[in-house]
């Protein structure tokens, strides 16, 4: 047989038995609240007794110390129940990953890997939003970032995970894949028409950059200061070395939408390399 008790600071019903109650004299500890009271001078007016099938609609039982100084001094001992822990993810040898495996099947107890993502490039940088599993440095991780950045941005970032967790991001790469290989390639194309002989363009497999090899004796650094001038932006080779190789190299984005405006001035770059 139960007792049926209320908190009288928040409400909450739960079950006692009697020989609990003997023991500790009446007093119990809400497990909702956390307040301390004499359960047996709040027992319920409808039913004192009860069977242990009506217990059990009850709230959860709260587990009672021994005494009420006990309670009031160590309730931090009171273990609450844990879920399982979940087992070791096994190493990339124990199940047997290859280049086309997951990220995550290089985790594990002695695993120097971590997964870095964002959405910077694929939705909107203004989102500010990104992700990193850190595997066996994720404390340490995570107490730095507290230490620099307190909080993140909740609404984005609850509104991307959403679009992640609903399958709404991986149709919205399908478009965007579907889309930049198609610029891509119209972009290699009008270079291939407009720009001088010699030049040699990159066929990448992925992603929107082309990677432009313009005639020897062509100045990849003057090009840019004289496209510059009418508006049209280029990265230079230069700027990818740290020994000033790629001199004749220029480096030209795809990732706008294909427009009358992007021929002219793709146009205009190769007028301006084959005057070099």
């Amino acid at each position: 047989m139960s007792l049926i008790t209320s908190c009288p600071a928040c409400g909450t019903m739960f079950r006692v038995v009697p020989d609990q109650l003997k023991i500790s004299e009446g007093w119990v500890r809400c497990g909702h609240c956390s307040e301390v009271f004499d359960a047996s001078k709040h027992l319920s007016d409808e039913s004192v007794l009860v069977e242990p099938e009506l217990a059990q609609q009850a709230t959860r039982p709260t587990d009672l110390p021994t005494s009420p100084a006990e309670m009031l001094t160590r309730p931090a001992e009171i273990e609450e129940e844990k879920e399982p822990e979940e087992p070791p993810r096994p190493t990339p040898a124990q199940r047997g990953a290859t280049e086309s495996s997951d990220p995550s099947d290089f985790y594990g107890e002695d695993s120097h890997v971590l997964l870095v993502g964002s959405v910077s490039k694929t939705l909107a940088p203004g989102y500010r939003v990104g992700w990193l599993a850190g595997g066996r440095w994720h404390d340490q991780i995570l107490r730095l970032k507290y230490s620099h950045t307190l909080a993140c941005p909740t609404l984005p970032g609850m509104a991307v995970a959403e679009f992640l967790a609903s399958g709404g991001y991986d149709r919205h790469l399908r478009r965007l894949r579907a889309a930049l290989a198609a610029n891509v390639e119209r972009y290699r194309e009008c270079i291939a028409t407009e720009f001088p002989d010699g030049t040699r363009v990159s066929a990448p497999r992925g992603g929107f950059v082309l990677w432009v090899e313009l005639p020897p004796g062509v100045d990849a650094l003057q090009l840019h200061d004289q496209a510059l001038r009418r508006r049209i932006v280029v990265a230079p080779g230069p700027l990818f070395s740290a020994r000033q190789r790629f001199t004749n190299f220029i480096r030209i984005s795809a990732g706008a939408p294909w427009s009358e405006r992007i021929a002219d001035g793709l146009r205009t770059l190769g007028r301006l390399a084959a005057r070099e």
